[in-house]
């Protein structure tokens, strides 16, 4: 079942965000906020919580960008976040720490003294939870008992990723069977008053 990670959460996602997995559509992205707990709003407020944007909406500073920022300005609580905590949080159906992808952060990495692999990664839009790290992190280790801890972190992430798809498609499976349901007892009511209206004529009829 969900794990309601995105409870309380008011999310805006300004679309398109390319750094998205390709079969990730805006309505699927829209319909896991809501089975994970979150609200998704397309338009910004001021009860948003959460902003979600490319790294190109944030490097151009568009409308929405700007607006966050000035609600930011203004004392409300707002993170501007990149995709990759989106999708972090999907996969691994938990709660995972803002900060790290938050842009502003981001930036600050990016352009001051930190590592080059820290540089990278801001580059990239901060870190993903994802095997593709994990592995790398175990191949550039030389110690073998960090390789087999490492390849069981593997082995667990693939394992929430397929929970939480499982859980996904049961979620849009019993969507799909509620409205054959509804389907099915419209229709039987139709039937039901149709039947009842030819009799009436028949009855109508013979009298």
């Amino acid at each position: 079942m969900p794990s309601g990670v995105l409870k309380n959460l008011i999310i805006t996602v300004l679309y398109p965000i390319d750094e998205l997995p390709a079969d990730w559509t805006r309505a699927k992205i829209e319909k896991w906020i809501v089975i994970q707990g979150g609200v998704h709003e397309s338009k910004l407020s001021d009860r948003t919580t959460h902003v979600v944007c490319s790294k190109k909406a944030w490097s151009e500073k568009v409308s929405s960008i700007q607006k966050s920022l000035e609600f930011k300005a203004k004392g409300h609580k707002l993170w501007i976040l990149s995709p990759s905590w989106l999708e972090d949080v999907l996969r691994e159906s938990r709660k995972v720490r803002e900060g790290p992808y938050s842009w502003e952060k981001l930036d600050e990495v990016a352009t001051g003294g930190a590592p080059r692999k820290k540089r990278e990664q801001a580059e990239d839009g901060g870190p993903r939870t994802t095997s593709g790290l994990m592995t790398q992190l175990f191949q550039e280790s030389a110690d073998p008992f960090v390789v087999e801890a490492e390849k069981k972190r593997v082995e667990k992430q693939k394992e929430a990723d397929a929970k939480i798809a499982r859980e996904m498609a049961e979620a849009e499976e019993r969507e799909m069977e509620a409205k054959k349901r509804e389907a099915k007892a419209a229709e039987a009511v139709f039937r039901k008053g149709a039947k009842k209206a030819r009799n009436e004529i028949f009855s109508g009829i013979l009298t």
